[in-house]
């Protein structure tokens, strides 16, 4: 839709375009929240929605983040838009090779692609960390199985 709208509606997408990655994001927590409150109780309910709320802030925050250091090697650039003129001082130039892709939509594709394969990274380290410390500390029970 976001295309589309940018194709057929220029004019329309330069002053809502913003606003409609929120709209989705808002859609899918919403939508996981209902599912989560039918089978649960009201109190459970409200903290599984700020939980995944505050989860889904963290998760779009680090790919836009990522993304616009990459594709435009600034960070904040733009908050003038959302700050007024104040914003302009929170420009940070972080390098001076952008790569393009990153802003455009295959990007976000390979920026979250990145980044869940990190995270599939990291986990299997501390599993195999983990792992590693159960074989040379073994429980008291492991180390003497006559008892």
């Amino acid at each position: 839709a976001d295309l589309l709208m940018q194709t057929y509606f220029f004019e329309l997408y330069q002053r809502i375009g913003l606003f409609i990655a929120l709209i989705v994001t808002n859609c899918t927590i919403l939508g996981r929240a209902e599912l989560f409150a039918r089978r649960n109780p009201v109190m459970a309910s409200m903290a599984d929605g700020f939980w995944m709320g505050l989860g889904f802030l963290w998760a779009i925050t680090l790919l836009g983040g990522v993304r616009e250091v990459i594709g435009r090697g600034t960070l904040f650039d733009g908050m003038a838009q959302l700050l007024g003129p104040s914003g302009d001082a929170w420009r940070i130039e972080v390098h001076q090779s952008p790569i393009l892709i990153m802003m455009l939509a295959p990007g976000a594709f390979l920026a979250l692609g990145c980044l869940i394969a990190l995270k599939n990274c990291l986990d299997g380290y501390y599993e195999s960390r983990k792992t590693d410390r159960l074989l040379e500390h073994p429980t008291p029970r492991e180390s003497n199985p006559n008892h």
